[in-house]
């Protein structure tokens, strides 16, 4: 749900177009985009076959209907997508953070190398991540404070 709610108007119209698909689609289908996972979420499931979803989504990503190494790589991080969100979509949505939830979904479909995806948080994982952001602000502003106090005078 939470990836629909962020959908553009674009990606839903292609969606439609997905759900209507029985083979892979013909070249051109897909413009070539930026791709999100919930983009990616969204594709998924509208399509009727894994099948049908990874080629559309190659589309997409490069525009252009791909080799088999290009689909095998799409299928698998597809995989990678869905194994982090499996239990945040059958948890209630008090359990995890809604701010963790939506970095996810906003992040791109493929990461640079040696980079991971932003992990999902619960409620009380997400407070503790807060408390110490805000400890290290108001650590960084007395430091600045503490500094400027030091050099009276300059200006900048």
């Amino acid at each position: 749900m939470c990836a629909l709610d962020s959908a553009s108007p674009e990606v839903l119209e292609l969606c439609s177009k997905t759900n209507l698909l029985t083979t892979a689609p013909e070249p051109g289908f897909a413009p070539q985009m930026f791709v999100t996972v919930a983009d990616a979420l969204l594709i998924n499931s509208a399509a009727a076959s894994n099948k049908v979803a990874v080629a559309v989504l190659q589309q997409r990503i490069a525009g252009t209907a791909g080799r088999l190494e290009d689909l095998d790589r799409v299928r698998s991080r597809l995989a990678r997508v869905f194994k982090g969100l499996k239990t945040v979509a059958n948890n209630p949505k008090k359990i995890y953070s809604p701010e963790s939830v939506a970095q996810r979904l906003e992040s791109p479909f493929f990461m640079p190398d040696k980079t991971t995806y932003q992990e999902i948080r619960t409620m009380a994982q997400q407070a503790k991540v807060d408390a110490a952001a805000h400890a290290k602000a108001e650590a960084d502003a007395a430091a600045r404070i503490k500094a400027d106090a030091a050099r009276p005078g300059e200006c900048y």
